[in-house]
């Protein structure tokens, strides 16, 4: 039996049930959300619904009695991370002290790109680390288990141990095509530190997320001792809990973050309010409508999936550490969107289905689910 055709037939159970039940007609997800995370073994999951630019709803809910949970429990934002570490990167675009379209090893002080034939006539720029073709190596990282000793980020860009992943570099002619590149998001971390002249997470902590008032995020690792009794704990495709709760990721910028469904919802309200020029105080609208245009050799802009086209153009982005997946999407010319984070590596069957809940109740113009054919709600396509 295929992957498709077993999680088809799991998605058809939970419709099923949630046709029984009746919850359709409910004003929230709460209900359907709940029947889905028995069915599906999610112990955890937490939403913010946004609409007309403001968030109208917002829960973390647990069916496992042992986790309890509030509005302040934090998941491992994962990949979302990168596109929180761009809107860093493109405040400084915005304040004159980064370029999208120089090279960027003449900015960055203690480490540089190694250069070879690939980029030896096309250096690496900002917007291809943003945008995916920097030609830049490492797709992504496992993280370590609790008690690993953690790399430092020079030996993360080297590939020295303890890193668990090989050195960054250029294996293709940067521009030229896409590849997902967690490591160029390593590289925009060092880049970051270089130019400001500060750690990273402190910077960020400073710059980026007090000013969004996300009083609940960090791109702190390990958690200290107090975040730690607020952290969520994955869970795998068995259903067994992670070894210590989580692993960690000492890669920040790439999937360090930890955050809340509603934090997580603010950053989306302010990156569309910048594109409207509504609030254009962390970067320019020049800057923001980049940032959500389609690039070169790419379904990306900088830093988000970018799709559609005026009432129907949005941008999201997924996030998948060990035991999390979570899902973002956001239309900004209508100010609706969502947040879905979920603590196991069943999640994303969750977000498909609860997302195109979410677009029928707060009529999106379209969404297009996994399994769209199997959804019972007619979605057009952007």
């Amino acid at each position: 039996m295929s992957y498709k055709t077993i999680t088809g037939t799991i998605f058809c159970g939970v419709l099923s049930i949630y046709m029984q039940y009746g919850f359709a007609g409910s004003s929230d997800i709460r209900s359907e959300l709940i029947v889905a995370m028995k069915a599906y073994h999610i112990p955890v999951v937490g939403y913010a619904i946004i609409d007309h630019y403001k968030i109208i709803s917002f829960n973390t809910l647990s069916i496992d009695e042992k986790i309890k949970v509030s509005s302040h429990s934090l998941f491992q934002a994962a990949s979302i991370s990168k596109s929180v570490s761009a809107y860093g990167a493109l405040k400084l675009v915005s304040q004159g002290k980064l370029r999208l379209d120089t090279s960027i090893n003449n900015q960055l002080i203690s480490w540089k790109i190694p250069v070879n034939d690939y980029n030896k006539t096309n250096p690496v720029t900002l917007r291809q680390l943003l945008n995916m073709t920097s030609g830049l190596s490492v797709s992504g990282f496992p993280g370590y288990r609790q008690g690993e000793k953690l790399p430092t980020l020079k030996e993360v860009l080297n590939g020295q141990p303890p890193s668990n992943t090989p050195p960054i570099t250029v294996f293709y002619q940067p521009g030229s095509k896409y590849f997902y590149s967690g490591g160029a998001f390593e590289v925009l971390e060092q880049l970051i530190e270089d130019v400001t002249k500060q750690p990273f997470n402190q910077w960020m902590n400073t710059e980026i997320l007090n000013p969004l008032s996300m009083k609940d995020s960090t791109y702190q690792y390990p958690l200290c001792e107090n975040l730690k009794s607020l952290a969520i704990p994955g869970f795998l495709l068995d259903g067994k809990k992670i070894q210590g709760g989580w692993n960690n990721y000492s890669i920040a910028g790439a999937g360090g973050l930890w955050s809340t469904p509603t934090d997580v919802a603010k950053f989306f309200i302010n990156v569309s309010q910048a594109y409207l020029g509504r609030n254009n105080t962390l970067i320019t609208q020049f800057v923001a409508k980049e940032m959500l245009t389609r690039q070169k050799n790419t379904d990306y802009g900088l830093g988000f999936v970018i799709n559609g086209k005026h009432q129907t153009l949005n941008f999201r982005k997924a996030g998948h550490n060990l035991g999390y997946h979570n899902e973002i999407i956001m239309f900004p010319n209508l100010g609706k969107g969502a947040v879905i984070m979920t603590n196991s590596e069943n999640g994303e069957y969750i977000i498909n289905y609860i997302i195109a809940i979410i677009a029928q109740k707060y009529h999106w113009p379209c969404y297009f689910p996994f399994f769209d054919e199997l959804i019972m709600i007619p979605q057009k396509s952007c």
